[in-house]
């Protein structure tokens, strides 16, 4: 079929032109300059915003509408537009990755036939814009699917077959599948015209059907295979003359940076108007698109992308070299001196504060420039030691450890009661770096810091004994000292006048030394006048019986105050604070003619004198203080009894 684009017509006289339409037979696709883009048909296919192509394909085409007159051997054909000669021009622009607009219109020089032959002339304008509704992955055998509506205006010659005689347009469907290297698409549309008839022949609407497959080689040459048919939605009177169609073998190449060419070689595969005989495209594209070669559109171009195919990760880490890259992230586990997760912990990499450890005793961290990165773990409790170490980070994740130690001068301090349970104690310290105080909480346990050196340490509660603790710690030992308390009730009660003591501060017979069980008397009284420096003048009393001369009982109990002084002094009670005074028998509280009364007044009193009178306390003025103890001891047992 040598006439491949009819006009059938069963006539057999010419008639005068009523009508026309475009018999041209070529719709320019306009271009970006890119290789893989085919001549004739849509391809689907993500665009890079702000890239531009302008078009200019040089053609020559024959016999494009051949009218048949007649049938059998009375059939005659005459070319009513053949040896057409001009330029298709286009213009593309990408308004965003998924829409693009393209602007066309053929230029002709000249076009002869029966119909006459002609000088310059313009086609349609066309105005197309391909949506892109599946974006295809350009680094992986992917699928992609754009919609593509578009605009015809009759600014042709419709006299000359150069032009529709109206308004039309289009709508394409372009499903597509491919990679890299090779493209399947499909085009799937209708077109709408005019509906004017020409001779016999009914030009308007008609179908749109393509089939494209494509070879790239390296990003700067591809071929493309392309067929497609337009059928008429309402036919010829001759059967089969109302589907044109015609196969194309195409190819681009980059010529320059921003410079491709295209030459496409078609003919006719289907009869009807505008298939051509015989069709040559011949152009090329300027195209800011091709000025560098950018294969993985990742804004490196491919002569300094060391991963041409691979496009760069932007994320401030060498994005200039043109290939996918991790940013580091590391986990931090801290772990305390017993091997057990460490929470609250401060987390610094070089220098700046990222966050603390969680119940784990891990930190997160993510998003950081691979490479040296300074690591410094530090508990805000001060317990342990700020450990810092220096990592070579790498791309992807990563895990580091720290195992903590004590600081120098750390210890932990357990209360407990005679049952073993912990005693919600109030501790305070003193020692060469200062002092100190707080509280040991409900399980009667505290860490504390005091750093190396002598320290005293007391512990109180309510209904204890106080104690006291010299805690020598040394330099550079990271470990961890432990105190335990064992809480004794007390035998000593502070008042506003008098330090009260519930049992009795015994000596050897006739003799000022204390005896073994009342020496934990006398250090009470001593911790707990350490414990209330308010308490500047304490005055030591002593009382005897009436046995023995006068002057005898007053010596021994003065002798036998300034024992306790003595002791309470050796205890760190400064002498500035005491005073002691031997009363002998003269202060009773008690009957001496019997036993009970006689051992009530062998007793020792320490009453505080702030201010002290000037001639001394005594018998406290009238006071002996015997009946304080027993109200105390009678309050304590009405607490126990409730």
């Amino acid at each position: 079929m040598s006439s491949l684009l009819l006009i059938a017509a069963l006539t057999t006289a010419a008639n005068a032109q009523d009508g026309g339409f475009d018999g041209h037979g070529y719709t320019q696709v306009p271009s970006d300059g890119d290789v893989t883009d085919a001549v004739n048909l849509w391809v689907p296919e993500a665009q890079e915003s702000g890239t531009w192509g302008i078009e200019a394909l040089f053609e020559y085409s024959k016999n494009n509408v051949v009218l048949i007159r007649g049938a059998g051997d009375n059939e005659s054909r005459t070319s009513l537009l053949t040896n057409t000669v001009g330029v298709n021009l286009g213009g593309h622009v990408s308004l965003h990755e998924r829409i693009a607009a393209g602007l066309s219109m053929p230029l002709w020089f000249t076009a002869g036939g029966d119909m006459g032959d002609g000088g310059p002339t313009v086609g349609d304008l066309r105005l197309a814009v391909p949506v892109g509704i599946v974006l295809r992955d350009p680094d992986a055998s992917s699928f992609g699917l754009s919609v593509v509506p578009a605009l015809r205006l009759p600014t042709g010659n419709n006299d000359r077959l150069l032009g529709d005689p109206g308004v039309g347009g289009e709508i394409i469907l372009a499903p597509g599948w491919g990679n890299d290297t090779w493209s399947i698409t499909g085009n799937i549309g209708a077109g709408f015209g005019s509906s004017e008839p020409f001779e016999n022949l009914n030009p308007g609407n008609h179908l749109m059907l393509g089939l494209a497959g494509g070879w790239h080689f390296e990003d700067r040459y591809g071929i493309q295979v392309e067929a497609w048919m337009n059928p008429a939605l309402k036919g010829s009177e001759v059967s089969g003359k109302g589907s044109p169609g015609e196969i194309a073998l195409s190819a681009r190449g980059k010529l320059l940076d921003a410079l491709t060419g295209t030459l496409s070689l078609q003919t006719a595969v289907t009869p009807g108007a505008g298939a051509s005989q015989f069709r040559l495209l011949a152009g090329v594209v300027v195209n800011n698109k091709g000025r560098a070669m950018d294969t993985d559109r990742d804004g490196i171009v491919d002569d300094i992308d060391v991963c041409p195919t691979e496009p760069e990760t932007a994320n401030n880490y060498k994005d200039d070299d043109g290939c996918p890259d991790q940013l580091a992230s590391l986990a931090v586990t801290v772990l305390n001196p017993n091997n057990d997760p460490m929470p609250g912990v401060e987390v610094r990499v070089d220098g700046v504060m990222l966050g603390v450890t969680d119940d784990s005793g891990q930190l997160m961290v993510s998003d950081r420039i691979p490479g040296n990165a300074e690591i410094t773990v530090t508990d805000p409790t001060g317990q342990t030691e700020s450990e810092t170490q220096t990592m070579d980070l790498p791309e992807g994740s990563s895990n580091a450890e720290f195992g903590q130690i004590w600081r120098p001068g750390t210890i932990m301090i357990m209360a407990r009661d005679g049952s073993g349970d912990p005693v919600d104690a109030a501790i305070s310290w003193t020692g060469d770096e200062g002092t100190g105080d707080g509280m040991l909480g409900a399980d009667g346990n505290e860490i504390l810091v005091l750093g190396p050196g002598t320290w005293d340490l007391f512990a109180r509660a309510d209904g204890f004994r106080p104690e006291r603790r010299a805690v020598e710690l040394a330099p550079n030992e990271h470990s961890l000292q432990v105190i335990e308390l064992s809480l004794i009730p007390a035998t000593t009660v502070v008042t506003e006048t008098s330090i009260v003591i519930l049992e009795a501060i015994n000596f050897e017979v006739n003799s000022a030394e204390i005896t073994a069980e009342s020496q934990v008397i006398v250090e009470e009284v001593a911790t707990n006048l350490l414990l209330t420096p308010e308490i500047v003048n304490l005055e030591v009393q002593g009382h005897t019986d009436s046995q023995g001369s006068s002057s005898y009982n007053r010596d021994l109990s003065q002798r036998r105050v300034d024992s306790v002084m003595a002791a309470m002094v050796s205890r760190g009670v400064a002498t500035s604070r005491l005073s002691a005074v031997g009363f002998g028998e003269d202060c009773s509280i008690a009957n001496n003619g019997t036993v009970a009364g006689r051992a009530k007044n062998r007793r020792v009193q320490f009453f505080i004198t702030d201010p002290a009178p000037a001639d001394g306390v005594p018998c406290h003025d009238g006071r002996p203080g015997q009946d304080s103890v027993e109200s105390i001891q009678l309050d304590r047992q009405v607490e126990v009894e409730q």
